[in-house]
């Protein structure tokens, strides 16, 4: 004769939601992790968009002349290849060689929130070493600026995207997703 039972969980079932929980969160937290690393790529990529913009504007309503030195083709902290002037230990970085006679102000900087919490956690490159921008907000040359922004994480986690942000000499800007192999600048991202 069979007991009847007066509540609790056997041990094989213990085993069955234990097991299902273990392979949920196997599958769950590298996801969130990359999203919330993918996430803060696109939250610098979105400051640094506006600080081009900013910039423009600026120059725009002083009718100046300015150019962007960058630290070019080499992966770095934002800091320290140029795009942010305020270094991780709270002093100004001095204008890159190549750039020195443009002397570029503190007033006149791409980005307006420097030394921010997700500046720490991402790796910038340009392709340029340097871009101009004259009145009315447009290039005196032909030239382009492409930035490509990834997470320091990127390379341990291939499935985290490069975003790149590619400006023309007409100040038109694209934002997208950067193809290693065209070695271009697609606009898929939103």
């Amino acid at each position: 004769m069979r007991g009847i039972r007066t509540g609790g969980f056997t041990m094989l079932e213990v085993l069955v939601i234990a097991t299902i929980a273990a392979l949920t969160a196997s599958w769950v937290l590298p996801t969130f992790r990359r999203q919330r690393l993918q996430g803060e790529v696109d939250q610098y990529s979105r400051l640094v968009e506006v600080g081009l913009f900013n910039l423009r504007t600026r120059l725009r309503e002083e009718r100046l002349s300015h150019c962007i030195c960058f630290e070019a083709n080499n992966w770095a902290p934002p800091s320290s290849m140029g795009l942010e002037r305020q270094q991780p230990d709270g002093s100004q970085a001095k204008p890159l060689n190549h750039c020195s006679e443009e002397d570029p102000s503190s007033r006149l900087r791409v980005m307006n929130l420097e030394g921010s919490r997700v500046s720490k956690t991402v790796q910038a490159r340009s392709l340029e070493s340097k871009f101009c921008i004259s009145p009315p907000g447009t290039s005196a040359t032909p030239q382009t600026l492409t930035l490509l922004l990834k997470s320091i994480q990127s390379d341990s986690d291939p499935n985290l995207l490069v975003r790149c942000l590619h400006m023309n000499g007409n100040g038109y800007l694209i934002r997208g997703n950067w193809n290693q192999s065209t070695q271009s600048c697609q606009p898929k991202w939103g």
